[in-house]
């Protein structure tokens, strides 16, 4: 007797199912056609373009599209991590975009290829070089309390107040220092005077190296005497801002900015905001075209001052202090602007300074 067959499986269908056929099966022959020799040498379509053998000239037009050039970069507070402020750049341009703009200069925040600086040191020194040079970068100096360093705060430098970037402070070639009374008081003088001052030994400490002196060529001073408000949209670090109306004169703060005739030998200097004659007065004495400036010499006189010990027990001792106010000047700006040929103001407003 047979064994029963067992049931055959079931049809693949047409969709799954995959046949190959047998070299005696195969109908169709496909021919590929010879690969070429290859050469030892590389055709000029295959070789790769090397960006080094570009003239230095060639270079600087390439990165020049990689690199935000014609800009004012400041930098804007926006609150605070584990390692400190949190610093936004906010860049604007010097020019209308177009002949159809309105003259309203546009704001943005730019983008570009960082990582040019991480490629070797030649391509940082280009890179980097072009984005200092081909740019102009704003400092904020402002009259508040900052903390918790105040009088030499490095927050006046916004994103290059950091130890290991203070060097990066001599690549400027354009830099612009904007300096508010934002509160009324002599604290607001005696902030602009530190403060600056440290600017200026910080920008000199950096030029002074053998190796690398300051490329600075353009400074421009703004005095800006109004009230700053702060805005709904404000952080703690006070901006963005609203102005309001002038604190005060702007003869009570104006000497605060002469912490800054310790600068020589910049080329081109602008000083606005101030009264004519100081304003002139500045840019002489920073371009190095008027000579040295002296000091005041203000009279002496004693003053009986208490001193109380842990004890409760008084005593007296008498001390020199010295009659100038907090609104006269250190140095003798009337005698400077005299000798340098500046037209000054009627004799009783500078009597009210000297």
């Amino acid at each position: 007797m047979k064994r029963p067959r067992p049931p055959s499986p079931a049809p693949t269908p047409p969709s799954k199912k995959a046949r190959f056929d047998t070299p005696s099966e195969a109908t169709t022959e496909i021919a590929f056609p010879p690969s070429p020799p290859k050469s030892d040498a590389a055709g000029p379509e295959e070789s790769a373009f090397r960006f080094r053998d570009l003239s230095a000239e060639l270079r600087v037009e390439v990165l020049k599209y990689l690199i935000p050039t014609g800009l004012t970069i400041s930098f804007d507070a926006r609150g605070e991590d584990k390692n400190g402020i949190v610093w936004r750049t906010i860049a604007r341009t010097k020019e209308p975009a177009n002949a159809h703009d309105t003259g309203r200069l546009r704001t943005f925040y730019p983008k570009f290829a960082t990582a040019l600086f991480l490629v070797d040191k030649q391509m940082l020194s280009e890179a980097r070089g072009l984005l200092f040079s081909k740019n102009t970068f704003r400092f904020h100096v402002d009259g508040l309390a900052h903390h918790p360093t105040s009088l030499k705060s490095p927050e006046i430098f916004g994103a290059f107040g950091r130890p290991d970037r203070f060097h990066l402070l001599r690549e400027i070639k354009d830099l612009e220092i904007d300096v508010n009374a934002s509160t009324t008081g002599h604290w607001v003088t005696k902030r602009h005077r530190e403060r600056l001052e440290y600017f200026v030994d910080m920008l000199r400490e950096h030029a002074g190296d053998e190796n690398q002196q300051s490329l600075l060529t353009n400074l421009t001073i703004r005095f800006d005497a109004r009230r700053k408000n702060r805005s709904v949209y404000a952080t703690s670090r006070g901006q963005p801002y609203t102005y309001g109306t002038e604190v005060s004169t702007k003869s009570q703060y104006m000497y605060g900015l002469e912490s800054l005739a310790a600068l020589r030998g910049i080329e081109k200097v602008v000083v606005e905001g101030l009264p004519p004659w100081y304003s002139r007065s500045l840019e002489r004495c920073i371009t190095g075209q008027g000579g040295d400036i002296s000091p005041v010499n203000y009279p002496l006189e004693i003053k009986k001052r208490k001193i109380t010990s842990p004890s409760g027990y008084n005593r007296y001792e008498m001390n020199a202090v010295t009659t100038r106010k907090w609104t006269q000047p250190f140095l003798n700006w009337h005698e400077f602007a005299t000798r340098n040929g500046i037209e000054l103001p009627s004799r009783n407003v500078i009597e009210q300074h000297f």
